[in-house]
Protein backbone atom coordinates (compact mmCIF):
# COMPACT_ATOMS: atom_id res chain seq x y z
CA UNK A 1 0.00 0.00 0.00
CA UNK A 2 2.55 2.29 0.68
CA UNK A 3 4.41 2.10 -2.53
CA UNK A 4 1.42 2.03 -4.40
CA UNK A 5 -1.59 3.93 -2.60
CA UNK A 6 -4.21 1.85 -4.16
CA UNK A 7 -7.34 1.73 -1.89
CA UNK A 8 -7.69 -1.52 -3.03
CA UNK A 9 -4.61 -2.39 -0.92
CA UNK A 10 -5.48 -0.94 2.66
CA UNK A 11 -9.03 -3.08 2.54
CA UNK A 12 -7.18 -6.24 1.69
CA UNK A 13 -5.14 -5.66 4.34
CA UNK A 14 -7.39 -4.54 6.83
CA UNK A 15 -9.96 -7.51 5.83
CA UNK A 16 -7.23 -9.99 6.05
CA UNK A 17 -6.23 -8.61 10.01
CA UNK A 18 -10.33 -8.60 10.92
CA UNK A 19 -11.08 -12.12 9.92
CA UNK A 20 -7.37 -13.21 11.42
CA UNK A 21 -8.47 -11.44 14.58
CA UNK A 22 -11.95 -12.03 14.60
CA UNK A 23 -12.69 -8.51 15.78
CA UNK A 24 -16.06 -6.69 15.01
CA UNK A 25 -15.59 -2.82 13.82
CA UNK A 26 -17.50 -0.84 16.39
CA UNK A 27 -17.53 2.19 14.07
CA UNK A 28 -18.85 1.22 10.21
CA UNK A 29 -18.50 4.22 8.11
CA UNK A 30 -19.92 3.94 4.48
CA UNK A 31 -17.95 6.76 2.83
CA UNK A 32 -15.54 6.75 -0.13
CA UNK A 33 -12.17 6.60 0.20
CA UNK A 34 -11.45 10.46 0.29
CA UNK A 35 -13.21 10.68 3.45
CA UNK A 36 -10.67 10.06 6.33
CA UNK A 37 -12.37 8.56 9.59
CA UNK A 38 -10.78 8.81 12.93
CA UNK A 39 -12.88 7.38 16.02
CA UNK A 40 -11.64 8.83 19.63
CA UNK A 41 -13.05 8.29 23.19
CA UNK A 42 -13.53 10.52 26.65
CA UNK A 43 -10.83 8.57 29.21
CA UNK A 44 -13.39 8.75 31.54
CA UNK A 45 -16.39 6.99 29.18
CA UNK A 46 -18.83 10.21 28.95
CA UNK A 47 -18.85 10.53 25.17
CA UNK A 48 -17.43 9.36 21.92
CA UNK A 49 -16.55 10.72 18.40
CA UNK A 50 -16.14 10.27 15.27
CA UNK A 51 -13.84 12.98 12.94
CA UNK A 52 -14.43 12.64 8.84
CA UNK A 53 -11.93 14.92 7.04
CA UNK A 54 -13.01 15.16 3.28
CA UNK A 55 -10.10 15.19 1.37
CA UNK A 56 -11.61 15.57 -2.11
CA UNK A 57 -9.79 18.57 -3.04
CA UNK A 58 -6.75 17.45 -2.41
CA UNK A 59 -4.62 17.14 -5.98
CA UNK A 60 -0.34 16.45 -5.56
CA UNK A 61 0.41 19.07 -3.75
CA UNK A 62 -2.60 21.40 -4.18
CA UNK A 63 -5.57 22.14 -2.32
CA UNK A 64 -8.75 23.19 -3.74
CA UNK A 65 -12.19 23.63 -2.20
CA UNK A 66 -13.68 19.76 -1.73
CA UNK A 67 -16.56 18.29 -3.51
CA UNK A 68 -19.26 18.03 -0.64
CA UNK A 69 -20.15 13.91 -0.24
CA UNK A 70 -23.45 13.23 0.69
CA UNK A 71 -25.23 10.19 1.66
CA UNK A 72 -22.36 8.91 3.86
CA UNK A 73 -24.12 6.25 6.94
CA UNK A 74 -22.70 5.30 10.13
CA UNK A 75 -23.33 1.97 12.00
CA UNK A 76 -22.03 2.64 15.62
CA UNK A 77 -22.05 0.02 18.54
CA UNK A 78 -21.45 2.47 21.26
CA UNK A 79 -20.24 1.19 24.77
CA UNK A 80 -22.80 2.33 26.80
CA UNK A 81 -26.22 3.96 26.02
CA UNK A 82 -26.32 6.66 23.91
CA UNK A 83 -28.22 9.72 24.72
CA UNK A 84 -27.67 12.40 21.87
CA UNK A 85 -25.41 12.12 18.52
CA UNK A 86 -24.38 15.89 17.59
CA UNK A 87 -23.14 17.05 14.76
CA UNK A 88 -20.24 19.88 16.28
CA UNK A 89 -19.34 21.90 13.19
CA UNK A 90 -22.50 21.84 12.02
CA UNK A 91 -23.84 22.76 15.91
CA UNK A 92 -27.00 20.11 15.41
CA UNK A 93 -28.34 17.33 16.88
CA UNK A 94 -28.63 14.18 14.49
CA UNK A 95 -31.63 11.55 14.30
CA UNK A 96 -30.22 8.09 14.84
CA UNK A 97 -31.88 4.65 15.13
CA UNK A 98 -31.84 2.17 18.00
CA UNK A 99 -31.39 -1.45 16.74
CA UNK A 100 -31.95 -4.65 18.10
CA UNK A 101 -27.67 -5.30 18.37
CA UNK A 102 -27.48 -2.79 20.12
CA UNK A 103 -25.60 -0.77 17.38
CA UNK A 104 -27.07 2.81 16.15
CA UNK A 105 -27.34 4.14 12.82
CA UNK A 106 -27.77 7.14 11.03
CA UNK A 107 -27.20 9.19 8.02
CA UNK A 108 -24.42 12.38 8.09
CA UNK A 109 -25.95 15.44 5.86
CA UNK A 110 -23.52 16.13 3.13
CA UNK A 111 -19.75 16.39 4.15
CA UNK A 112 -18.10 19.54 2.78
CA UNK A 113 -14.48 19.96 4.39
CA UNK A 114 -14.78 18.18 7.92
CA UNK A 115 -17.43 16.80 10.78
CA UNK A 116 -17.22 15.47 13.84
CA UNK A 117 -19.95 13.25 15.23
CA UNK A 118 -20.54 13.32 19.40
CA UNK A 119 -21.86 10.52 20.40
CA UNK A 120 -22.84 11.47 24.18
CA UNK A 121 -23.72 8.57 27.15
CA UNK A 122 -26.16 8.51 29.32
CA UNK A 123 -25.15 9.34 33.08
CA UNK A 124 -24.80 6.29 35.22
Amino acid sequence: YEQQGHQGHAALLLGAIDNLLGLERRALVSAPPLVEINQRADQHGEFEWLSLYNHSGQRGNALHMPIPIAGIRISFRPRKSVRAVRLLRADQELTFTRRNDGRIDMVLPPLNHYEIVLFEYQEN
